[in-house]
């Protein structure tokens, strides 16, 4: 209600402002003419600027509300603006925490697979006894195959879950940098339409 009075209010000053300048020209474009035509043209000009000066005193306060509304307005984008930063750095500190434990996973992984390494030197040297011994030859080829495939396994499983916390990583930079921008933009406007209504009282 208070911003479709807001802009009625801003029609009529400009209105009234359409007038008095349409006066004004009138009232120069007809200074050869008979007196007359010029008092009654002084007389207009006259009328119209003292219905101007006073719709504009009695709507001085609402403008003056607008100008608090706006400022508050921007105050709250601040605001919101100073929360998204915070929530930035602390997804910046979970992230660090998330590399941390991946990082001790990968270690784990590493280590776990220096102990089958060590494993398979065991069993290396166990098949160099038993090396005449066809059935063992069979379990040592089964065997290492059977090590190898779980390694590749594990390995591709690390990968893959990698990729998709690098990717959800970034998605979701990406909607904090578009959110960050339209919040930018938005205090742009409002800074825009403050600057207009301080100008519009000075000019007063």
């Amino acid at each position: 209600m208070q911003e479709q009075q807001s802009q009625q209010n801003q029609k009529l000053f400009y209105n009234n402002n359409y007038d008095r300048i349409k006066n004004q020209n009138i009232y120069q474009n007809d200074e050869s003419s008979n007196q007359q035509n010029y008092e009654q043209k002084n007389s207009d000009f006259q009328e119209n600027s003292q219905n101007s000066n006073n719709n504009f005193g009695i709507n001085f306060d609402l403008w003056n509300n607008n100008i608090e509304d706006l400022q508050l307005e921007i105050k709250k984008l601040e605001k919101l603006e100073n929360d998204y930063k915070w929530q930035e750095k602390r997804e910046i500190k979970q992230k660090e925490k998330q590399q941390e434990k991946y990082a001790l996973q990968d270690q784990m992984e590493r280590q776990l697979i220096q102990r089958i390494n060590g494993q398979l030197g065991e069993f290396a040297q166990y098949q160099r006894e038993i090396k005449k011994q066809e059935k063992q030859e069979i379990i040592k080829n089964n065997y290492e195959d059977l090590l190898e495939k779980k390694i590749q396994q594990k390995s591709k499983h690390l990968l893959e879950k990698q990729f998709e916390n690098e990717e959800r990583i970034q998605n979701k930079a990406q909607d904090m940098l578009a959110h960050q921008k339209q919040l930018i933009q938005k205090k742009e406007d409002m800074l825009k339409k403050l600057s207009f209504y301080t100008k519009a009282n000075q000019i007063q």
